[in-house]
């Protein structure tokens, strides 16, 4: 396949109704591999918690880490993205167009991406800024935090302060999109 560049909307349809050329540029998914070892080694102690975190990765369950403040959890959630394998092309392709679609690949040079999403977002966040519009598929980008950690993680850091409208559209969205969900890790205070 071919990549092409248009500035304009009206390039576009020109392109598309008569062919005009549009620049071609490379693909801008090259993107620099995750680490390739497990980065929860570099945690010490925490082994029940790494363990769990090992075997979800494997289905990509849920998970819930429940610990007094300070104990490591969100350390752990952000090491857990180095679990997962690195993003097939075409899972590139949709973290790349989410991001676009956000106007957030300012981080990215030239396109490229540093592997898969890790989306944290605080516990204020409305059910529209986590989830998207309710009638709104997720097959295409959004914007949202769902949206952004789609082919990653979303980690919801003091999931018990997150306002209940917003957790019973996450737990929808959980059992409704047909595989099409970020690994989401959430985390409680004792």
């Amino acid at each position: 396949g071919r990549l092409v560049s248009a500035q304009t909307l009206a390039s576009v349809v020109g392109w598309l109704e008569t062919g005009l050329a549009l620049p071609e540029v490379p693909y801008p998914i090259v993107a620099k591999a995750p680490k390739t070892k497990d980065l929860l080694d570099e945690v010490h102690g925490q082994d029940e918690a790494k363990r769990a975190l090992r075997e979800a990765a494997q289905e990509r369950q849920s998970v819930l880490m429940v610990g007094p403040p300070g104990c490591g959890k969100a350390m752990l959630a952000r090491r857990a993205v180095g679990l997962m394998p690195a993003p097939t092309l075409e899972e590139r392709l949709a973290i790349l167009a989410a991001y676009s679609w956000a106007g957030l690949t300012g981080g990215f040079p030239d396109g490229s991406l540093p592997g898969r999403p890790f989306r944290a977002p605080y516990h204020t966040i409305t059910d529209r800024g986590l989830l998207g519009l309710p009638s709104r598929p997720h097959s295409s980008p959004s914007g949202d935090e769902w949206g952004l950690a789609l082919h990653g993680i979303l980690f919801l850091e003091d999931i018990v302060e997150f306002p209940r409208r917003v957790l019973d559209r996450l737990s929808c969205h959980l059992r409704c999109q047909n595989g099409h969900v970020p690994w989401v890790i959430g985390a409680a205070n004792t």
